[in-house]
């Protein structure tokens, strides 16, 4: 559920729906609108924006660990790859090869509903940097005032649903792990070790980082749906449930996921073939 091309992306946009057709599904003009209308619902180009700057902090501490051209190669390459409007094309793209023209027409009752728009109006508020802010101080607010068992419940089977916790789980781990391997490709064999050494590293953080993402998301959703009733969110839960809400998620779960493991992987890539260039003069 991620969203919003200018029209100026459209010609590139569409080159890479050529090169990845949906299983087979013609692109139609009806199909591509579609798309275009759940991709701008809840604002994940601002979402995709943001995520730019955090995986580069996440990835600071390897960079350390790394010569100085290469690791300012790395933070060169992530900020092209990595650039909003460029993942945000690439995860549209994914999306249409994901869903089927009656798929995509299955969810569109939930968006239009009034639920569904009040759902998306709550969800783009929260990418605002002033909503950013405004979450960082939220936690101290839940201590004060803490929400009701109810609210806690739709809150875990909201995370459930979309699958949020395991995606950015993925996300922290698979990412780095798609950078470093895409280096490993072309490094040198006295490199490999090292690289090989990160990656068993991240594979021991997958447990320990789940936690804290799951209660992160947990302050998020209670701040971000705060204004919402819980017959709204029992709503939404309940369409995600449904045969149409459960291939949306999967689908934007594996469209996501393949944007950012090959932009990670092209980062890598980009990063070792400069070293290996620079090694062999």
């Amino acid at each position: 559920m991620l969203f919003k091309m200018r029209i100026l992306c459209l010609i590139p946009a569409l080159i890479f729906f050529v090169i990845l057709p949906a299983r087979g599904e013609e692109l139609t003009p009806q199909k591509f609108a579609l798309v275009q209308k759940i991709a701008k619902a809840d604002g994940s180009d601002l979402q995709l924006i943001a995520l730019g700057p955090q995986l580069l902090e996440g990835l600071l501490p390897f960079t350390k660990k790394m010569p100085a051209q290469r690791s300012n190669a790395l933070l060169a390459a992530m900020g092209e790859q990595f650039d909003g409007n460029r993942l945000f094309e690439s995860y549209e793209a994914n999306l249409a090869h994901e869903m089927r023209q009656e798929s995509l027409e299955a969810v569109m009752p939930w968006y239009d509903s009034v639920t569904g728009h009040r759902i998306s109006a709550l969800q783009l508020r929260s990418n605002t940097p002033e909503a950013v802010t405004a979450l960082k101080a939220y936690g101290a607010v839940l201590v004060k005032k803490p929400p009701s068992a109810a609210r806690i419940k739709l809150v875990r089977d909201l995370d459930q649903a979309i699958k949020a916790t395991d995606l950015l789980v993925d996300i922290t781990v698979n990412v780095t792990a798609g950078v470093l391997a895409g280096i490993a490709v072309v490094q040198k064999n006295d490199g490999r070790a090292q690289v090989a050494q990160m990656r068993a590293q991240l594979a021991q953080l997958r447990k320990k980082v789940r936690p804290e993402i799951e209660q992160s998301l947990y302050v998020n959703f209670l701040y971000t749906f705060r204004e919402a009733t819980d017959a709204q969110l029992q709503e939404y839960v309940k369409f995600l449930g449904t045969p149409a809400g459960h291939l949306l998620s999967n689908a934007s779960y594996s469209a996501l996921d393949d944007t950012l493991k090959g932009a990670a992987q092209r980062v890598g890539a980009s990063v070792g073939a400069e070293g290996s260039v620079k090694a062999d003069h």
